[in-house]
């Protein structure tokens, strides 16, 4: 438990926002995270988007925020294949798979970042 607190505490403090955090399993081995950022082509952050969390399969998971700084976070994530996804009317639908590893199956998952690029729709 200690662990899986320091690591939130980490990653807050590497971002150095206020991120909307959301726990998506509670399960022990279940410590992993993907956070990012979230900005356009310009390199504008990308305040108050919808991100969302798929499954490998493309099962809804969870969705969260945008802080203002376009930093998001999904946190409690088993090691495997996830889907992170953006689609908002303003901009191109995106889309890509993300990958949290284990390094093994007594290790807990490991914290992923994954920064998102959205361009404007034509």
């Amino acid at each position: 438990m200690f662990l899986r607190l320091f690591k939130i505490a980490v990653i807050s403090a590497t971002l150095a926002t206020p991120l909307m955090m959301l726990s998506v399993s509670a399960q022990s081995k279940s410590s992993g995270a993907i956070v990012g950022k979230v900005r356009l082509v310009s390199g504008q952050a990308a305040a108050n988007l919808i991100v969302e969390l798929l499954s490998g399969t493309g099962a809804h998971l969870a969705q969260t925020v945008t802080a203002n700084e376009g930093d998001y976070a999904f946190t409690g994530l088993a090691g495997g294949s996830y889907v992170v996804k953006v689609n908002d009317p303003r901009y191109q639908l995106f889309s890509e798979r993300v990958e949290v590893m284990r390094l093994s199956l007594t290790q807990p998952a490991e914290l992923t970042r994954f920064d998102i690029t959205l361009a404007q729709r034509s």
